[in-house]
């Protein structure tokens, strides 16, 4: 019976591992071949504006609001949280670095 407690336990545990694992949030890709830049959503239910920069340094972005006037944020190399969607509906790359 004790022997039988030890596997399920140790195959439990060993699930959670996995599951931990596979579950993870990625680390933000500052450059590589498969970053994917530019603004995106995600979240829920409050879904929240994105901006992931690919590159190795601090470039503008124009941050368009729904309500009020665009702004330009400098960012640096990974994810940027610009605020909450549809607040912000969208950011592009300003061709500036900072």
């Amino acid at each position: 019976m004790r022997s039988t407690v030890k596997v399920v336990a140790g195959a439990v545990a060993a699930m959670a591992a996995v599951v931990g694992l596979t579950a993870a949030p990625a680390a933000a890709a500052p450059a590589g071949p498969d970053c994917r830049g530019g603004y995106y959503r995600a979240g829920t239910p409050a879904v929240q504006a994105w901006y992931n920069h690919c590159g190795g340094g601090k470039v503008w972005i124009k941050v368009f609001h729904t309500f009020g006037d665009d702004t330009f944020w400098c960012v640096g190399p990974g994810h940027t949280h610009l605020g909450v969607w549809p607040e912000i509906n969208d950011a592009v790359y300003d061709n500036r670095t900072c």
